[in-house]
């Protein structure tokens, strides 16, 4: 079974991702007992900031970003 990847969208500063990213590493390893990079899921963290989530055309940015990313991790 092909491993699922795990995205994140983050805004709330630059440290909220990166510490989400930090808890699902700590559950991996306690939950699934993963120790190296095969066994913990691909993640994908996008860092934009919740104002800018605000502005009319941030809905077209997000969906063009999500389309280039799904391109690059297809197989």
């Amino acid at each position: 079974m092909k491993n699922k990847s795990i995205g994140i969208i983050s805004g709330a500063g630059p440290m909220a991702g990166a510490l989400l990213t930090k808890k699902i590493i700590e559950i991996c390893q306690k939950k699934y007992g993963c120790i190296n990079v095969k066994g913990f899921p691909k993640r994908i963290l996008f860092s934009y900031p919740f104002s800018e989530m605000l502005k009319p055309n941030t809905k077209k940015q997000i969906e063009e970003f999500q389309e280039n990313k799904q391109k690059d991790y297809e197989l």
